[in-house]
C-alpha cells in the first residue's frame, strides 16, 4: 500500500537524502514496513517552484504545433494556434482541476506546472494516436515522463513506433546469472524491433550516446503496472 508523506529536503550527500516531514509521522506504522531487515522503496516528486523555463514554452508550441497539424485546430484566418491551445487548455483544466493558466505570464507557472501540462498533452497525443513531427520526438524523448509514457504503452522512445519492446540493462557489476531476478536493479527503455536490434548490436554506451537518451529505473510497483517482470525473467533467461 502506497502511503504519501510531504517533506522538505534538507541535505544531499552523494545519493544520501535527508528529509524534514511537514507533519508529524507516525514511527510505528512507518517501522511496519521494515519487515525481516526489509528497506521499502520510496518515490519523491520534487515541485520545482521555479517560474516556467523558455525551453518548457518551446517544447509546449512545438507540441501544440503537431496537434493542431493532425487535427485541423488551427485558425483559418490567422493561421495561429489559439483555437488548439483552447482546445488542450480546456482538457487539462477539465481533467485536473487546475486554474487557467497563460505561458505569456511566467508568474503563472512554476517548472513543475509547466512539467504537468507538457505531459498532460503528450499522453492525450499518444491516447489519441496523433502523430509526433520526428523534431518534436528528438527534443522530448530522454524526458523522464516520456520514458515512462513508452514504457507504459508500448512506444519505442526513439521514433515513436508502436509494439515497443521492452530492452533492459545490466548495470555494470551486476551479476547476470542470479538465479533470482530482481527486476528493480535493471534500467529500462522502450524499444521497437528495430532499435532494440541496434542496441544489442552496438551496445547500450553507444546507443545512449548515438540517440542522446537513456534508460529508467524503476520501483517495483511501476514494473507491475507495466507488466515487465515477466519479460526480465524470459529474457534472461534465454541470454543465460
Amino acid at each position: 500500500m502506497l502511503q504519501e508523506l510531504l517533506a522538505k529536503i534538507v541535505k544531499v550527500v552523494g545519493q544520501d537524502v535527508t528529509v524534514h516531514f511537514d507533519d508529524e509521522i507516525d514511527v510505528m506504522k512507518l517501522t511496519r514496513y521494515m519487515v525481516e531487515g526489509q528497506r521499502p522503496t520510496v518515490g519523491m516528486l520534487i515541485s520545482d517552484q521555479r517560474s516556467f523555463s523558455v525551453e518548457q514554452r518551446r517544447k509546449w508550441w512545438a507540441l501544440l504545433d503537431d496537434f493542431a497539424e493532425y487535427t485541423g485546430y488551427v485558425n483559418p484566418k490567422k493561421q495561429d494556434l489559439d483555437e488548439a491551445a483552447f482546445v488542450i487548455k480546456s482538457e487539462y483544466v477539465r481533467e485536473t482541476g487546475a486554474e487557467w493558466f497563460s505561458w505569456a505570464d511566467k508568474s503563472q507557472m512554476t517548472m513543475s506546472e509547466a512539467n504537468k501540462v507538457l505531459n498532460f498533452l503528450i499522453e492525450f497525443m499518444i491516447e489519441h494516436d496523433i502523430p509526433f513531427a520526428m523534431k518534436t520526438w528528438d527534443s522530448i524523448k530522454d524526458d523522464y515522463a516520456v520514458q515512462m509514457l513508452a514504457l507504459k504503452k508500448r512506444i519505442c522512445v526513439i521514433c515513436g513506433g508502436e509494439h515497443a519492446q521492452v530492452a533492459h540493462f545490466n548495470p555494470v557489476g551486476m551479476g547476470r546469472n542470479r538465479r533470482k531476478v530482481i527486476a528493480s536493479e535493471f534500467w529500462y527503455m522502450s524499444l521497437c524491433a528495430k532499435h532494440h536490434i541496434e542496441q544489442h548490436t552496438i551496445g547500450m554506451d553507444t546507443f545512449m550516446s548515438k540517440y542522446i537518451v537513456k534508460p529508467v529505473k524503476l520501483t517495483d510497483p511501476q514494473i507491475k503496472e507495466f507488466g515487465i517482470i515477466g519479460r526480465v525473467r524470459k529474457q534472461q533467461e534465454e541470454t543465460g
